[in-house]
């Protein structure tokens, strides 16, 4: 896997997606102030202009980040439809963080801050997954990996958002480190972490299980429930919201990677196969 590949995304697009990322993990931790019975009012209001003042900003960056990846044939439909949610989330928060600043906070005003919080938190987690997901598919270069790779990288990545990180058992055939595809690596990484967490929605305890099989000149990798088998990893999958199953597929399209899912939840990737030598 190419470790220089990160340089070669739309250096716009991974500036507005870091803006989007510090706003989260700031979100983050209010959500965690809120629900500590040791944190007073007084603490809260030292925190929350601050996270105020960054929602606007913030907004602008994400429809801005969306509308440039638009431009470059990134997608569509979707990219704009994530647009509009984080910025509905972004503008929610901030009507209720404003409030909050003018006046001594109660405690009923407190508990309907952490619900406003909670569904941003919720809703922004997968929107970051979604934005960090786009600024990769930025990154054109493609270059030959062995399927097994993409497995083992797919384990060993870190959590972006530690709030939501969960890990699901995916284990694959021993043939699978005879084939190779040609994709841009670390898309293609997330995209096994994507599929996972699709195939193993509401029954992640049951883990799943991936194939890989030469079709032509074209490689099916297909991910499905239940995990089997010897050879494993632990997977950290992405926390998920409405929009991820159709704006993943929209993004992986534009990259070349058709994405398709079965009423069973298996999810089949079909990516270009390197030449063999």
């Amino acid at each position: 896997m190419a470790s220089s590949h990160s340089r070669s995304v739309d250096p716009g697009l991974a500036s507005a997606g870091g803006v989007l990322r510090d706003t989260v993990g700031a979100v983050h931790n209010l959500e965690r102030l809120l629900g500590s019975v040791r944190i007073g009012p007084k603490a809260l209001t030292r925190v929350i202009p601050a996270i105020h003042a960054s929602c606007e900003p913030t907004a602008c960056a994400t429809r801005d980040l969306l509308a440039r990846a638009e431009a470059r044939h990134l997608g569509g439909e979707h990219v704009r439809r994530l647009g509009d949610l984080a910025a509905s989330r972004l503008d929610e928060l901030a009507a209720e963080l404003s409030s909050a600043t003018r006046t001594p906070m109660r405690a009923s005003e407190r508990l309907r801050l952490e619900a406003v919080v909670r569904r941003a938190v919720h809703d922004l987690d997968g929107a970051l997954s979604l934005v960090e997901f786009l600024v990769e598919a930025s990154a054109r270069e493609t270059v030959p990996v062995d399927v097994a790779d993409l497995i083992r990288e797919s384990g060993s990545r870190p959590a972006a958002v530690p709030g939501r990180a969960r890990r699901v058992r995916l284990t694959y055939g021993e043939r699978n480190g005879d084939l190779a595809v040609v994709v841009n690596p670390r898309l293609a990484v997330r995209l096994v972490s994507f599929a996972a967490a699709f195939a193993a929605s509401g029954r992640a305890e049951k883990g799943v299980h991936l194939s890989a099989a030469a079709e032509g000149r074209q490689c099916r990798v297909r991910i499905a429930p239940p995990s089997e088998g010897p050879n494993g990893a632990l997977v950290l999958v992405p926390p998920l919201i409405g929009l991820s199953e159709p704006f993943v597929t929209e993004v992986a399209r534009s990259a070349g990677i058709a994405v398709t899912s079965q009423e069973n939840r298996s999810v089949a990737l079909v990516m270009p196969l390197a030449p063999s030598d």
